[in-house]
């Protein structure tokens, strides 16, 4: 009896032990395809569907890709709360790439917000703060002071 009991006890003990990480997001997390950016100030709106721009959201971290151009995009934190989501400490991404630092390779901080391509994503800067205009599990309306962004979770 002991032989067959000791197994699950180990596994148990193994599972208890363990943190799980898990995401307090709710419908945020998700692959999420910009669709539409209206600009503010102008009143001027732009189909973004041909750029194939994404906004991957997962527990902690972001992931901004363009699908049609030839770069890897960024990864950035971000703090959701309520109708609130802030982006901020945006990193380029260069995977496993040689950056000639020491230390090798990796993701680079973006310190400098006009020659980044943060823009393209909507973003207005290093921290940029969106309200959550509306989040379905299909459907995400963001609006910063400069831009209103409609997406489609895929």
């Amino acid at each position: 009896m002991m032989k067959k009991i000791f197994p699950i006890l180990c596994v148990a003990a193994l599972m208890a032990s363990c943190e799980l990480e898990t995401s307090d997001n709710g419908d945020l997390d998700g692959y999420w395809r910009m669709q539409r950016v209206d600009t503010l100030a102008t009143g001027g709106s732009a189909d973004v569907m041909a750029s194939k721009r994404y906004w991957a959201i997962e527990h902690k971290l972001m992931q901004l890709r363009d699908f049609s151009q030839d770069f890897s995009g960024y990864y950035c934190r971000f703090d959701h709360s309520g109708d609130s989501l802030r982006i901020y400490d945006p990193y380029a991404n260069h995977g496993h790439e040689d950056s000639g630092q020491e230390g090798g390779g990796g993701d680079i901080p973006v310190t400098d917000f006009a020659s980044s391509k943060l823009n393209i994503y909507g973003l207005s800067g290093l921290s940029t703060s969106f309200k959550v205009e509306s989040l379905t599990g299909s459907r995400m309306v963001l609006t910063s002071k400069t831009v209103k962004i409609y997406f489609k979770k895929m």
